[in-house]
């Protein structure tokens, strides 16, 4: 009887042997990545001060509370390791689910080939490997349509507790988590009505009770909407829906045989659709809503695609079709096993994707460099903190603009200590008189062949950090997103750069070369409101009054929050040539 009972349990070990391998595969074998610094950074804070920041962060809190006080110890390979497997373990777990799901929603021969796709996936392997709550995500959502699903299939209210729980914890997670929510509301109105069944009572409490749970978060869930709309309507959103929906479709894999996995997807709803309306209905939102929400939004944020949580319930439905039409033909071990093979090959891909070598580099600064020396940071995406999580001595990484604040003292201090500076970057840069290029994957540190301690010189390498990162920012993008792990704006990237440079050259007192970058920056990023600001002040430092109210104008014109009463008020003065006064209102609309 037990030995009957392994036999039949078998299949399931080795597919959760099988994923437990490829997700802990080669685990820390790269340096984390930037969104993942921000984790081991974030959730390193204590349990207030973790909610305090995610206040005012795109994410909510449970993900860094959750992981949070696991480590302590200085950032290292092993520190990375530890920073990731609470990921590898969401994703393990979630292939156990939706072996139960799949089971609970059709049986258990379908149940094991959702389960056996889902762990070779490599979308998932991806996620499953990376420091951030993606994984989790997928997790909770697969757990709370579990929950639903038996609580439906049983009538106990234990499954609706455990749907309580998962859902409240899955929007403290993601707040694409509403989404899932709108999902699942939509398959109990399906049950409803063409099935006649009655869930739509429990269901509405449960919902409400989490709903309740999620009270102190919801003023910062109706700011981040507000947030993300503006910012949508500033670097427009994801494009029609007839261009966003095949990109997510092909978020869920990672080369072409991603269409044939959609294929037999839309042949597991028809399927469906024949014996259970309902739960086609279900797969069917379980896609489109994902995909919808951020055309209806303008959330261009999502053009990152991370689609990873729509895998577990898509699935299932790939599995439906190769258990209800290919074994007809050929039986289910064949399919299932060439569907494994591909994507095992796309788990490949996946390992071969790099993340940029930010342990590399600054363990090579920390061994040849003083404890004294500079290092100058590049200006794209937080080159800085990136940087300086890894490296002991981080009070001396200086971006450019705060570098050249300090001259001239922080010049008379290298001298006195002999020291020189270092410059680390994103980007590739031209070469740099009296630098050294050392190459990491995706870091380049130049290292000082003679120390420079002139300060006009000084403001003129910090400058030229600034303008070779925006030179090369659509270089550098196109090969993060060919890469794989980064999919960067190389429009916010360039004007950042150029925006870095404006501000050294300002600081520095040449209000006269700040402009060049500042018109720049505009050129970059035309519909981004601070160009126009930066530059106006430039203009109002050198009493151009005439250009400055131009600028402004035009900043204005490209913010919501500043148009108004008192817009309308500085434009009637701008036509009446009152030049200084319309800035002075455009100074005070701003500020």
């Amino acid at each position: 009887m037990q030995h009957t009972s392994i036999v039949h349990r078998l299949p399931i070990i080795i597919i959760f042997l099988l994923s437990t391998f490829l997700h802990l595969h080669g685990l820390a074998d790269d340096s984390l990545w930037g969104d993942e610094i921000f984790t081991a950074i974030f959730a390193s804070k204590s349990p207030l001060e973790t909610i305090e920041f995610t206040a005012s962060d795109i994410h909510p809190p449970f993900y860094y509370l959750l992981v949070g006080g696991l480590i302590k110890e200085l950032p290292s390979k092993k520190t990375d390791w530890l920073w990731r497997f609470p990921s590898a373990m969401m994703a393990i777990l979630t292939v156990a689910i939706v072996y139960r799901l799949t089971a609970t929603l059709q049986n258990k021969r379908i149940g094991l080939i959702a389960g056996a796709l889902l762990s070779v996936a490599p979308i998932m392997i991806k996620y499953g490997q990376e420091a951030r709550m993606h994984a989790l995500f997928m997790m909770l959502s697969a757990l709370s349509t579990l929950m639903l699903a038996q609580a439906i299939k049983t009538e106990k209210y234990r499954y609706w507790i455990g749907y309580v729980i998962a859902t409240t914890l899955n929007i403290y997670t993601m707040y694409f988590a509403f989404i899932i929510i709108a999902v699942h509301g939509i398959w109990i109105v399906s049950l409803h009505f063409l099935h006649f069944a009655k869930p739509q009572k429990r269901w509405s409490i449960a919902i409400i009770i989490t709903l309740i749970a999620y009270l102190p978060w919801w003023h910062v869930l109706l700011k981040i909407i507000r947030n993300r709309a503006m910012i949508g309507a500033v670097e427009g959103g994801v494009g029609s829906i007839w261009r966003f929906m095949p990109k997510v479709v092909q978020s869920l894999g990672v080369d072409s045989w991603v269409w044939l996995f959609f294929g037999l997807y839309l042949v597991g709803l028809m399927i469906a659709w024949r014996r259970n309306h309902a739960l086609a209905i279900l797969g069917g939102a379980w896609l489109i809503f994902p995909s919808l929400m951020p055309i209806i939004l303008g959330d261009p944020r999502a053009l990152h695609l991370r689609y990873a949580f729509i895998l577990p319930v898509y699935l299932i439905f790939v599995a439906i079709a190769v258990e209800r039409v290919l074994r007809w033909k050929f039986g289910v071990l064949i399919p299932v096993v060439i569907l494994m093979a591909i994507s095992l090959t796309g788990v490949l891909t996946v390992y071969e994707q790099r993340k940029p070598d930010w342990r590399g580099a600054a363990q090579f600064v920390t061994s040849h460099a003083k404890p004294t020396d500079i290092i100058i940071s590049g200006p794209l995406w937080d080159d800085g903190r990136f940087f300086s999580y890894y490296y002991p001595y981080p009070d001396n990484i200086l971006r450019p603009p705060v570098f050249v604040s300090r001259l001239p003292n922080i010049a008379t201090e290298m001298a006195d200590t002999q020291s020189k500076v270092w410059l680390v970057s994103r980007y590739h840069p031209q070469a740099i008189k009296r630098f050294t290029a050392h190459e990491f994957y995706g870091v380049t540190v130049l290292e000082s062949t003679q120390p420079e301690y002139d300060p006009v010189q000084l403001v003129n390498i910090a400058a030229d950090v600034c303008r070779h990162a925006g030179e090369s920012a659509y270089d550098w993008a196109d090969e993060m997103t060919k890469d794989g792990v980064l999919t960067p704006d190389p429009r916010t990237a360039q004007a950042g750069a150029y925006h870095c440079q404006g501000e050294v050259y300002a600081i520095s007192g040449d209000i006269e070369r700040a402009i060049r970058p500042y018109k720049k920056m505009i050129n970059a990023f035309p519909e981004l409101p601070q160009g126009y600001i930066f530059l106006a002040e430039m203009y109002v430092a050198l009493d151009d009054f005439a250009s400055a109210s131009e600028a402004y104008a035009q900043g204005i014109a490209r913010n919501p929050k500043w148009q108004g009463t008192l817009a309308d008020e500085a434009h009637l003065l701008v036509q009446a040539k009152q030049w200084q006064e319309a800035v002075e209102m455009y100074q005070l609309i701003i500020h």
